[in-house]
């Protein structure tokens, strides 16, 4: 397989090596794959739409999926086989997120839903909204049609949305929405059009 490591490495052929780490041997067919090698599944048929989103979901047993988000149709990959999550009726600019070992996708038209792998539920209490992440152990989401400075949050550990008492506004003064949101450390970063807000 190109390894002589019986040897000195001074007396080895050119294309051979003392040492090889990192990879699979068979000695009878040589180098199989490296470790940490994973196969996935490469077919997507995503039909006509265009893709919005590439994501990785991981499961806290191992499992991960490859997801990939259209305006139209959300499929996943694993190590056989590439398949349809859900489709949409309406064009739309999707957030995804990982939350309580789900992941959770959303739009500013339609519905959220969350999926475990194998199970697709219809999330209609999550408000709808443009973007979404996932800090101290809560789901929070803005940028709701009409009310772009409102920041939702869910309850601990749970998807549940109370729409009179778990949300707030940030610095609605201006006449911007939430662009963006991002944790960092044990803080949650907020953009707006002209400011910038930590919780």
């Amino acid at each position: 397989v190109g390894l002589f490591d019986k040897y000195s490495a001074d007396t080895i052929p050119e294309n051979a090596s003392s040492g090889l780490s990192n990879i699979y041997i068979d000695k009878d067919v040589g180098i199989t794959k490296r470790k940490g090698y994973i196969k996935d599944y490469s077919t997507f048929t995503l039909g006509a739409y265009p893709v919005k989103l590439g994501y990785e979901y991981i499961k806290e047993n191992g499992a991960r999926y490859k997801v990939s988000l259209t305006s139209r149709t959300y499929y996943y990959t694993d190590s056989t086989s590439s398949n349809t999550i859900t489709t949409s009726a309406t064009d739309n600019d999707p957030w995804i997120v990982t939350y309580t070992d789900k992941i959770y996708v959303g739009n500013v038209i339609e519905n959220a839903w969350n999926w475990d792998g194998s199970t697709v539920l219809v999330s209609s209490w999550i408000p709808k909204c443009e973007i979404a992440c996932v800090y101290a152990n809560r789901l929070w989401i803005a940028n709701e049609t009409g009310s772009g400075s409102i920041l939702y949050w869910s309850g601990l550990y749970n998807h549940w949305f109370d729409e009179v008492d778990d949300w707030r506004y940030i610095y609605p003064q201006d006449g911007t929405p939430i662009k963006a949101m991002k944790a960092y450390g044990n803080k949650l970063i907020i953009w707006k059009e002209y400011s910038t807000w930590m919780l």
